[in-house]
């Protein structure tokens, strides 16, 4: 079934710690951790999910989607902090990369393409 939409202010969060390590294998797995703040005035359902997406080699490689998410581990009322993590499995291909972290209200839209800022990080694979 489809989640139903929040209304876009509710699309607001402000990122605390993302913790990524900034050197890795190649084909290596690799946990992020993000802490987040629900920075609006709704409350997200349990359809919130952490996500992210990978951009790279170089600024001009291309961006594709992380399949894995992390859940928030129940209802995020307004100002509530929460943490999460999810599995990336880093490229074969060694260069730097960028993971662009962001919250996703599944079968709805990821928060970033919704107005909220996503929190970028380098992840350099050699």
């Amino acid at each position: 079934s489809r989640s139903l939409p929040m209304p876009r202010s509710a699309y607001r969060g402000d990122w605390t710690d993302v913790d990524v390590p900034p050197k890795v294998a190649p084909g290596s797995t690799v946990r992020l951790r993000a802490r987040f703040r629900n920075a609006s005035p709704w409350e997200w359902s349990l359809a919130v999910h952490l996500g992210a997406h990978i951009q790279g080699p170089g600024p001009a490689g291309p961006r594709r989607e992380i399949p894995t998410r992390g859940s928030l581990g129940g209802w995020t009322p307004p100002g509530f902090l929460r943490e999460s993590e999810i599995e990336i499995v880093a490229p074969s291909e060694p260069g730097v990369y960028r993971l662009e972290v962001d919250l996703v209200h599944e079968c709805v839209d990821w928060f970033t393409t919704l107005g909220s800022a996503p929190r970028t990080v380098p992840l350099e694979v050699r």
